[in-house]
């Protein structure tokens, strides 16, 4: 039988807060997997005047056999304020303006349509922009690159020349000459292009990402009415169902919004809360929507009729020092498959207490069953503030990120915990995201059993890997069979059976 061992550390790159895989120039806040091989990161400094753009980036994987792992090259980089500057004002319900592309991407869902992928992204304006990214050359193709190579071999001056071009060039979308500068100032923090030695010019194509992404704007749409007093309209947070091809919107003024994709028609509005909404999951099938917010409630709706089903209720361990009940909220909410059967899933929650004090409470994660709403299993994760959670696509592991910048992960069947890696960034964690489970990916990661990527407000891409479980082998299995075989013979041999 399998054994799983407990992993404390990381097991790439010797890093003790795990691999850097890159570091940014703007506060990283949402990330998403593109496609096997491409992770996308989003951020930026607000309406802050501080020179730092919104913007969200793309990265390739690429196997590193120095760590066996994998390292991130960018293949492309988007400035979302270019796009708004000739609409430049957006008028909300309650007549107050909000200037287009000033404010960060703050959530964000990427799903495949026909031959391109589509960014569904919002924040603080309010608003949902859509973006289609369409695989590009990055200005140069492989038959190029190898003579630049071969030139480069010649001439270490020329090679560096040659090279700083390629980098000019790689980019597949729109960017300023001001951001390009401060991401090259950042290079010898990130994982570069090539490396400037004659054993890397070596390697084969795959040092130098050929394909990135032609990123274009398609549409943008108000999807927050927040009118409370000194608040203004949020996206909190944003869901796709490939089932009904719908994008399930929540905000700050408490509703869910289900947009249709192909005509951006809304076509269903829930009042599901009396605060602004914290997360939000549609099933599989995409037949149910289940909501958390800060109310401390959390929902479970019917997406034909956006009638109520149930509420979401569970009754935790008490600590046998409490003699007050302690009250909790809900933090994040997520559907996961049960051995990627997309007819067979889950609902796991994380809990956080209301009240912080010394010793802090715990918080927990929990297991329920999506047809009853009821709890299965429920486990303390730690004595911290939980601030992000996810789900592997094929439903085998939980991803949780804290306020300390630690992250976990689980297994999602018995809420073993399999990873912990203490203070992963140096402030709170804003995003976890598992790569997806296929041969290319593991391919990429070393062949690990998973791979979980961790963003913050420290400016890094961090990349956690879980090895594969150990098991003891055909012949392990035969050895102990025939010990055991062996004890029960003496066994019986003994007792005169």
């Amino acid at each position: 039988r399998a054994k799983r061992r407990r992993v404390s550390v990381s097991m790439a790159g010797g890093r003790k807060k795990g691999y850097l895989l890159a570091r940014v120039n703007f506060p990283l806040y949402a990330v998403k997997t593109v496609s096997e091989r491409h992770v996308l990161v989003a951020g930026g400094g607000g309406m802050a005047k501080t020179g730092i753009s919104n913007t969200f980036e793309i990265y390739e994987l690429v196997y590193d056999k120095a760590i066996n792992a994998c390292k991130a090259v960018r293949v492309s980089h988007f400035d979302t304020g270019i796009f708004f500057k000739r609409l430049r004002f957006a008028y909300f319900s309650n007549g107050s303006r909000c200037i287009l592309g000033s404010r960060a991407i703050m959530c964000a869902v990427v799903f495949k349509e026909r031959n391109h992928f589509v960014l569904a992204s919002g924040g603080i304006d309010g608003m949902c922009t859509l973006y289609r990214m369409k695989y590009a050359v990055n200005g140069i193709d492989k038959t190029h690159a190898s003579h630049l190579r071969a030139s480069a071999l010649e001439d270490n001056r020329e090679r560096r020349g040659s090279l700083e071009g390629l980098r000019r060039r790689r980019f597949s979308s729109q960017s300023s000459v001001k951001d390009e500068k401060e991401n090259d100032a950042n290079k010898a923090n990130q994982i570069p292009i090539r490396r400037a030695n004659s054993s890397e010019a070596k390697q084969d194509d795959d040092e130098i990402p050929n394909i990135g992404f032609k990123i274009t704007p398609i549409a943008s749409f108000q999807t927050d009415f927040n009118n409370r007093e000194s608040e203004e309209p949020f996206v909190k947070v944003i869901r796709f169902s490939n089932a009904k091809n719908v994008l399930v919107i929540g905000g700050a003024d408490g509703h869910i919004r289900c947009w249709n994709c192909a005509t951006k028609e809304k076509i269903l509005d829930i009042a599901a809360h009396n605060d602004e909404v914290d997360d939000i999951d549609i099933d599989p099938q995409g037949n149910t929507i289940v909501s958390v917010s800060r109310d401390g409630h959390g929902y479970a709706w019917n997406v034909k009729t956006g009638t109520k089903i149930c509420e979401l209720e569970y009754i935790l361990p008490t600590p046998k020092n409490i003699v007050k009940p302690i009250k909790y909220n809900f933090r994040g909410i997520r559907y996961g498959v049960v051995e990627n059967n997309m007819n067979n899933f889950k609902i796991f929650t994380i809990l956080n207490p209301v009240v912080r004090q010394k010793p802090p409470h715990l918080s927990y994660l929990c297991k329920w069953d999506s047809k009853k709403y009821i709890t299965e299993k429920i486990v303390p994760v730690g004595a911290e503030v939980l601030s992000a959670m996810t789900i592997s696509d094929d439903g085998r592991f939980v991803g949780i990120g804290s306020l300390s910048g630690t992250i976990y992960v689980y297994i999602s069947f018995s809420l073993q915990k399999l990873y912990h890696m203490p203070r992963a960034h140096n402030i709170f964690v804003t995003g976890v995201e598992f790569l997806q489970t296929c041969r290319e990916t593991q391919n990429l990661t070393g062949d690990k059993d998973a791979s979980l990527i961790s963003i913050s407000v420290d400016n890094h891409i961090v990349a956690h890997h879980i090895p594969k479980q150990e098991t003891i082998g055909f012949l392990g299995s035969s050895a102990m069979l025939t010990i055991t075989l062996l004890i029960v013979y003496i066994l019986l041999d003994l007792l005169g059976l």
